[in-house]
């Protein structure tokens, strides 16, 4: 991370303390997770609505980190992908009233060899699992590459820093007796960054999604969301992709005591591109299960685990640390 980004979260982080005593108490909802499909973290798929109380600002920093190790082929074209990313991200949401409230969120995306190789690879083999392609590739990460035949196009061969799209949303919602929590999500992501991470998109992305929060008792909360993303770019690496890509998002939070929180979350989304193996080719969901800690009335700390299920149609794995603060009276 840079200076600069790394005062901004340092300064807001150190808002969020000192304004504590000030806040209003912060409501269960979504993990500010997405899936972390190297070949989708640039395009305007969009986090799950966060909705804080009428009148005050929700922040939320977070860094996931996600290692991929696979080779794959389809109709003569051939990915490889020897990468581990980090997403550092930073958003603010502000709720005018009961109905209306909208978020800004900005990340940085970092490629490179990583450290998570050695640990994901015991766990494999602790637990009997198969490490399938990693270690047998002959790369030296970070490694991008698509074949098609003997012609090689490498997106990506060095450690790269880059900022990801600019994303804004605009939620109206709607409390209902039989669905809980109605969320109608306008969404668009904006390139602000000329660097490089697997040829970044340089068009407008815009989404439209619907979501529901609802309690089931005094420690159940389940959530669905739908939505579809029209994408700017109709090629990328000359490859085509999908004008439209539908996503999807189901929630299971359940209360473990004052304190402790459990949660499952779903993303998945649509294929990306035409004519391409799995990782970019197919649809994909990264499923992520941990824990959360309240903070007092107004904040919590997020600790997920993702993984790809189905297997080879995301990231491999993937670890989310959060912190979500409400700010305001």
């Amino acid at each position: 991370m840079n200076s600069k980004m790394l005062q901004l979260v340092c300064g807001i982080l150190l808002l969020c303390v000192t304004a504590s005593v000030e806040a209003s108490d912060l409501g269960p909802g979504w993990l500010a997770t997405r899936n972390q499909n190297p070949f989708a973290l640039d395009i305007g798929l969009p986090l799950a609505p966060a909705v804080p109380a009428s009148g005050t600002w929700l922040v939320d920093a977070s860094v996931t980190i996600s290692n991929t190790e696979l080779g794959q082929s389809h109709n003569g074209n051939r990915v490889l992908v020897d990468l581990e990313s980090r997403e550092t991200r930073l958003s603010l949401a502000y709720a005018w009233n009961d109905e209306w409230s909208a978020r800004i969120g900005l990340s940085q995306l970092r490629a490179s060899a990583g450290f998570l190789d050695g640990p994901v690879e015991r766990f494999h083999r602790i637990f009997g699992f198969d490490n399938g392609d990693r270690g047998q590739l002959d790369t030296l990460a970070p490694f991008v590459a698509l074949n098609r035949g003997t012609q090689q196009t490498v997106l990506l061969d060095r450690p790269e820093t880059s900022i990801g799209p600019l994303q804004l949303d605009l939620n109206r919602q709607w409390q209902t007796d039989t669905f809980g929590r109605i969320v109608l999500s306008l969404g668009a992501s904006i390139p602000v960054s000329g660097g490089v991470f697997i040829e970044e998109s340089s068009d407008v992305d815009v989404s439209l999604a619907v979501s529901t929060l609802k309690p089931i008792g005094d420690r159940w909360l389940l959530g669905a969301r739908l939505g579809v993303l029209a994408r700017g770019d109709n090629e990328r690496f000359a490859a085509k992709t999908h004008s439209m890509v539908s996503f999807a998002s189901l929630l299971v939070r359940y209360r473990l005591g004052s304190r402790w929180s459990a949660v499952v979350q779903s993303d998945a989304h649509d294929a990306l591109y035409h004519d391409l193996p799995a990782l970019p080719g197919s649809a994909g969901n990264q499923l992520s299960f941990g824990l959360i800690r309240r903070l007092g009335q107004n904040g919590e700390l997020i600790a997920t685990l993702g993984e790809d299920v189905p297997a080879l149609h995301s990231a491999d794995v993937a670890v989310h640390l959060g912190l979500r603060m409400q700010l305001g009276h």
